[in-house]
Order: C-alpha cells, then sequence, then structure tokens
C-alpha cells in the first residue's frame, strides 16, 4: 500500500482520520526492520550474467534474463536463520544458492 495523495496539503486544509493513519501506516512500514514473513510469497526476478545461458536472451556482451518467477515458501522453524526457506523458480538454468 502507497500513500497516493492528489494535491499537497495547505495551512488550515483538514486532514481526515483515514488519511492521517494511512500517512502514519505507510511511514511507519518505511521505517521499520524486514522481517522473515516479508520474503514468504511470489516474486518476479531480473537477471543478467556474462555466461551464454541456455533459455536467456543474448544481449551482445551478456545475457538477460527478464520476469521470472521466484518462489519463497516458509519452513516450520521459527526464524530463517534456524533453516532457510524453501526456494523455487521458473528461471532456466537457476543456481540457487542456501
Amino acid at each position: 500500500m502507497y500513500l497516493n495523495i492528489a494535491d499537497e496539503f495547505k495551512p488550515g486544509d483538514l486532514v481526515s482520520a483515514d488519511t492521517f493513519n494511512q500517512i502514519f501506516d505507510t511511514i511507519e512500514k518505511i521505517n521499520r526492520t524486514v522481517v522473515d514473513s516479508d520474503l514468504v510469497g511470489v516474486w518476479s526476478c531480473d537477471a543478467m550474467t556474462t555466461r551464454n545461458t541456455t533459455g536467456w536472451s543474448s544481449k551482445s556482451l551478456f545475457y538477460i534474463l527478464e520476469n521470472s518467477q521466484v518462489n519463497l515458501t516458509a519452513s516450520s522453524s521459527a526464524t530463517s536463520l534456524e533453516s532457510a526457506y524453501t526456494i523455487s523458480t521458473s528461471c532456466p538454468n537457476a543456481v540457487l544458492a542456501k
């Protein structure tokens, strides 16, 4: 969720409680520390390498893969430090570090 305000506030403007809460929620999300549960889900990833890699597009000096799907699934451990997430991808010839 992003805060989207069409116009700047001017002196004397009244701000609704909903708008004020949205401002504080956005500031809180921006300033907080990332936690393990923030990583769980499906992500889209672009990658590039200098190696000739099957399934990747040649761009002269490098190879690129666009919009590859990366899936992060939580383990049963309390944190990722105890046991890493399960990671899978649609990326051809991917090497996933653990």
